[in-house]
């Protein structure tokens, strides 16, 4: 090749890789959030989170209920809902209180009692979702169950302890002294109490 071939087949190339970014950073661009009028069309599979209306219109479709099924899912979701806030609520009272006594001069036995308090409202929380999932599988039939319990499976699994009211939030990386020297232990590891 000659010195004008291969300048030339450079100069092809560096204007192919010109427009090829400029192509990308206008898709970025164009793409980037806020930037739609209006919410953005859900991708497939992606499912909605948060709004329970959007979640309960989710799971209506994926499991495949038809008109009658779906008012008694409605009605039953509903008054889920009011117990579930009702507990969630109570959960959070009894969580602030346990959190102010042990700051305050209460005795250790007094804080244990609140904290037996605060378990038992965790396990009426779990006893109304049992409830609930009872009741919305007396209407569905096997097809529809096998489907509804493929969706929990993977919405426990993947949230884990954050459908627990009150619970923490999801970990969102190492903690901040987690593999420094200090004296705050690794995440999951408990100092051994005092006098051993």
């Amino acid at each position: 090749m000659d010195a004008f071939s291969k300048n030339k087949y450079l100069f092809w190339s560096v204007i192919i890789l010109a427009v090829i970014n400029i192509v990308l950073i206008s898709m970025f661009w164009l793409n980037r959030p806020g930037h739609h009028n209006g919410p953005m069309p859900p991708m497939p599979f992606e499912r909605p989170m948060g709004d329970k209306d959007n979640m309960m219109n989710f799971i209506k479709h994926e499991i495949g209920l038809d008109a009658d099924q779906e008012k008694k899912f409605d009605e039953e979701s509903k008054a889920h809902f009011a117990k579930i806030d009702e507990i969630t609520k109570k959960i959070g009272d009894k969580k602030a209180e346990l959190i102010e006594a042990t700051f305050l001069d209460n005795s250790i036995e007094d804080c244990k009692k609140m904290a037996s308090e605060l378990g038992a409202l965790h396990v009426e929380f779990e006893n109304i979702n049992i409830d609930h999932f009872n009741r919305l599988k007396s209407f569905c039939n096997d097809k529809q169950i096998s489907k509804f319990k493929d969706m929990m499976k993977e919405v426990f699994s993947k949230k884990g302890h954050q459908m627990m009211p009150g619970g923490p939030p999801p970990p969102m990386g190492p903690p901040p002294h987690e593999g420094r020297d200090g004296d705050c232990p690794p995440r999951g590891h408990m100092p051994p109490p005092p006098g051993l």
